[in-house]
């Protein structure tokens, strides 16, 4: 079963690739580095700017969202 689905899934990837057949490698690889340097440097920087503008409300918008999912998880217990 792990082979039809390997075949399956790398037939999908070449025919969703054709478009840049000769530089596939060079593009996987770029779009790779751009995905971790997004994840690891951007996405922190933003968030830690937008904690900065607006710190106090989301502070305040993180706990009541934790203090609702805790309520949420004891009145479920409660019922089951």
């Amino acid at each position: 079963m792990l082979g039809n689905w390997y075949h399956i899934v790398k037939v999908e990837y070449l025919v969703m690739t054709a478009r840049f057949r000769s530089q596939r490698k060079a593009v996987m690889m770029s779009l790779f580095t751009l995905s971790v340097i997004w994840a690891l440097i951007i996405v922190p920087t933003i968030a830690s700017i937008l904690l900065q503008w607006f710190g106090a409300q989301m502070e305040f918008l993180l706990v009541l969202g934790f203090s609702e999912s805790t309520m949420d998880s004891e009145e479920f217990s409660q019922w089951h």
